[in-house]
């Protein structure tokens, strides 16, 4: 794991603590434009009120930030993402979703920031392409999708 891919899961993790229950004085929705991946782009809420929507934001934001923003072209990448997708799932046991699949079903399929990569208006979506080769976040999951096997 590289430096920049470092600094990116501990900041992610200094607004959205490993511990879910100890809330943090700069909650993850103070995190630059993440509230704007909290909603499936359709209602409109821009804020991360569940551990479900936080965890769903976290995700996008590792996205955005380590593919668009620095412009990292391995898509392996994701395999970090997933794991830390799994661990978030796997601390909230009484939460609904625990499973990758389950999460994968309910939040990436349909979402349409993982689908057409849009953040508030900007379409990172073409640069995606560019830096990949890939047109979204959702096609990238998908080369993984085997990973979604491991806490079945």
């Amino acid at each position: 794991m590289d430096n920049t891919m470092c600094r990116r899961f501990d900041t992610l993790r200094n607004y959205f603590p490993d511990d879910l229950s100890t809330p943090k004085n700069n909650g993850i929705n103070h995190l630059g434009n993440i509230k704007n991946y909290c909603s499936n782009g359709e209602s409109g809420e821009k804020e991360c009120k569940t551990d479900l929507d936080k965890i769903n934001g976290g995700c996008l934001w590792l996205f955005d930030q380590l593919f668009v923003k620095n412009q990292k072209s391995d898509i392996n990448i994701a395999e970090y993402i997933i794991m830390w997708l799994s661990y978030m799932l796997n601390l909230k046991k009484e939460s609904e979703i625990t499973k990758l699949n389950d999460f994968y079903s309910n939040y990436i399929e349909n979402n349409t920031h993982y689908i057409n990569c849009n953040n508030d208006g900007e379409d990172p979506s073409k640069s995606l392409k560019g830096i990949t080769g890939y047109n979204n976040y959702k096609e990238i999951i998908d080369t993984k999708k085997e990973l979604f096997n491991i806490n079945s």
